[in-house]
């Protein structure tokens, strides 16, 4: 489906760009490259930095959503960004716009090699003087996947990690997770998932066991050493062993009874793509939620939704205070930031991914639960603690969908006659993209 590009045409902007940059200097002008779904959230968060900064004008603009207007935009603005110029400030997805027929490509494939090209500006001296922004209110592990060594760069709106919600009452699960409870392993569930007979349960626990090994995986690259952290035999070795796992145990379970599925569903959830949060809340107290640990004992996560401000920026102060506001605790819920009966820049295209600032988080689950979780006794230490326990996380790219590609392809392919060249082809990839 092709779209109308959103609020102003990307191919125009390119001339309007020095609105900070060198022709900037006389008038304060900030421009906020984005893609269209976030157009409104940007140009709202604009108007609500504006009543306390007047001065200060934004022109925001997206991405086109018309697949030949996008690539020659987009060919444009890396050329400007490679040079110092192009935006003032970024607010992006890592995967591009959602909900096409046809993947858009996002502006930049991989934000960890961008942050060390150096066309991101610094934000540490920013933050340190940042008098209302506490380090320790947000999810560190979160925080630090928008750094570069050792400098912010990038802020992170907002993360995803492997979860499952297990009701205590289903058959055959209650040895899933380990005695500290609230943590599911990689070797339980390769051991119990073969010997299950319900096909969701079967389903459900090799879905999860296929979510942790394609977050593991692109972690596996280390940016600043330009070196990948296992063999890349050992790699491709995880890489078979993982999508044979899933083609004998996934199970088809488009011919269960709808409701017999959605009892189910509403019993075990998994995944660590917009995790869906259960609605009620019995379901909190009968229930218990899990981190899915590797072999080593870690918990993987990722971002999708990240800010940050262009190096060749002229007004610094002002685009990190922008972009800052998108860790506003009142705007973290998932909801606005307000000034008497006037609220600015709601975050729901975001919102059932998980909030960096862990204090709002339960007006977040309250937001996400659609008013269904109201009381206030209800046991949520325990899920807040599993939320904690994500202790590696990386910022989506171009090496995750390159992974699910292969992945699909390999589950297709029932004669595996290109399994090996298909493996070896991605961890190569993994190897140039670790050394650029």
């Amino acid at each position: 489906m092709k779209y109308a590009v959103g609020l102003v045409c990307l191919s125009a902007v390119l001339v309007f760009m020095s609105g900070c940059g060198a022709s900037g200097q006389k008038e304060k002008v900030l421009t906020v490259c984005t893609e269209n779904e976030f157009a409104d959230m940007a140009e709202s968060l604009a108007d609500y930095y504006r009543l306390q900064n007047p001065e200060v004008r934004f022109k925001v603009v997206t991405l086109s959503m018309d697949e030949e207007k996008r690539e020659a935009e987009i060919k444009k603005l890396r050329t400007a960004i490679m040079t110092g110029a192009g935006p003032d400030v970024f607010v992006l997805s890592t995967d591009g716009p959602p909900n096409t027929e046809v993947p858009l490509e996002p502006l930049f494939e991989n934000t960890a090699k961008v942050m060390k090209a150096g066309v991101l500006l610094k934000l540490d001296d920013y933050m340190e003087a940042d008098e209302a922004f506490h380090r320790e209110d947000y999810v560190e592990a979160v925080l630090e996947a928008g750094t570069f060594e050792g400098g912010q760069y990038v802020l992170p709106i907002s993360y995803t990690m492997d979860l499952m919600y297990l009701d205590s009452g289903v058959e055959g699960i209650a040895q899933w997770t380990s005695s500290a409870l609230d943590v599911l392993t990689e070797e339980t569930l390769r051991e119990t998932v073969p010997l299950l007979e319900q096909p969701f349960l079967k389903n459900a626990g090799t879905a999860q066991l296929e979510t942790m090994w394609q977050s593991q995986i692109p972690a596996l690259i280390d940016y600043e050493n330009e070196c990948l952290q296992m063999e890349e035999e050992e790699i491709g070795r995880m890489i078979a062993e993982g999508t044979t796992f899933t083609k004998e145990n996934l199970q088809d379970v488009t011919s269960l009874d709808a409701a017999d599925f959605m009892e189910m569903y509403d019993k075990v959830r998994y995944g660590n793509r917009y995790f869906q949060f259960p609605k009620l809340e019995d379901q909190y107290r009968s229930g218990r939620f899990a981190a899915c640990e590797n072999e080593d004992g870690k918990v993987y996560g990722s971002v999708q939704y990240f800010a940050a401000v262009g190096r060749g920026c002229k007004l610094p102060q002002e685009a990190y205070e922008y972009i800052r506001l998108f860790l506003l605790p009142e705007f973290q819920t998932g909801g606005q930031v307000g000034v008497g009966e006037h609220y600015y820049g709601n975050i729901r295209p975001l919102h059932q991914e998980i909030p960096v600032c862990r204090s709002v988080r339960e007006g977040w689950l309250r937001e996400i639960c659609g008013g269904y979780i109201r009381n206030e006794d209800l046991p949520l230490e325990e899920l807040w603690s599993v939320l904690d326990k994500v202790g590696v996380v990386t910022i989506r790219s171009d090496v995750n969908r390159r992974l699910e590609e292969v992945w699909q392809q390999i589950g297709r392919d029932n004669d595996n006659s290109d399994k090996d060249k298909l493996i070896q082809e991605l961890v190569g990839f993994m190897d140039l993209t670790a050394k650029e």
